[in-house]
């Protein structure tokens, strides 16, 4: 099928959220990193340096990608209990006691940094509405440990009344580019609207997670949006999974007019 087909085939429009609703560049990372080195450190006394706090964030990032893991994703809670973990045996002191409670106030605070920092470019809100007055049906799926962080962020931007639905993969413990989460959305879909997964297409700036993850399971189309070039252009050739090229490919958000 060409592009151009596949467009015009396009229903619903999927969106990821971090560089594509919006930015989360070095800016917004430096506020997230502080509020989480200034817990670790003036909170619960633990001595990290940049260095070894840095090692740390890689890993959790990192680890649903690792082999064997079947891009399983901790939860927010267990991701900074092992932070808390490692940085404490990296740093050769007793692991603090932490009770559920505290650390649930302490997911809390960092939820508010991450979505305190990040907003939608100033053109964004209104190409959702035209998109949404076109009569396409727009929902958010992204990668977080933590799904309610996702829904604030949606939520401060005014524009959670354009989305049927925003989840995250911390709501389901799988992250993109996994076939599971892109079935969640299509199932949600199709009981909703009556549309398949061939009248979907994702909108993300990854080229493994946003374009070979959803075409992978079925869906219709997929569009790489390059704006802010951090795309992450690792090598998981390991995965196995059937590379893809993008169905289109946008910089400025407001091109998706142009195309649909």
């Amino acid at each position: 099928m060409s592009s151009q087909d596949a467009l015009s085939n396009v229903k619903v429009l999927c969106f990821d959220v971090g560089n594509t609703l919006v930015g989360f560049g070095n800016d917004q990372a430096r506020v997230v990193d502080a509020h989480i080195k200034n817990t670790l450190r003036n909170v619960l006394n633990i001595p990290c340096s940049d260095d070894q706090y840095n090692k740390s964030w890689v890993e959790e990032i990192e680890r649903p990608f690792q082999k064997g893991v079947d891009f399983f994703e901790n939860s927010i809670d267990v991701n900074y209990r092992m932070m808390i973990s490692q940085l404490c045996e990296l740093t050769n002191i007793e692991e603090p006691v932490i009770s559920d409670e505290e650390l649930s106030r302490l997911c809390d605070l960092r939820r508010d940094a991450f979505s305190d920092s990040v907003a939608m470019l100033p053109e964004t809100p209104a190409v959702l509405q035209a998109l949404k007055d076109k009569g396409y049906i727009l929902c958010v799926f992204s990668n977080y440990p933590c799904g309610q962080t996702v829904r604030d962020i949606i939520t401060k931007s005014g524009t959670n009344h354009l989305f049927d639905f925003v989840i995250a993969s911390g709501d389901f413990n799988r992250v993109k580019p996994h076939a599971s989460v892109f079935e969640e959305v299509a199932s949600r879909v199709k009981e909703a609207h009556g549309y398949n997964k061939s009248e979907i297409m994702y909108v993300g700036d990854t080229p493994l997670c946003d374009i070979v993850g959803p075409l992978n399971a079925g869906f219709g189309a997929a569009c790489l949006y390059t704006r802010y070039k951090l795309y992450d252009s690792r090598d998981y050739s390991y995965l196995g999974m059937k590379n893809y090229e993008p169905t289109i490919i946008v910089e400025n958000f407001s091109e998706l007019l142009e195309h649909l």
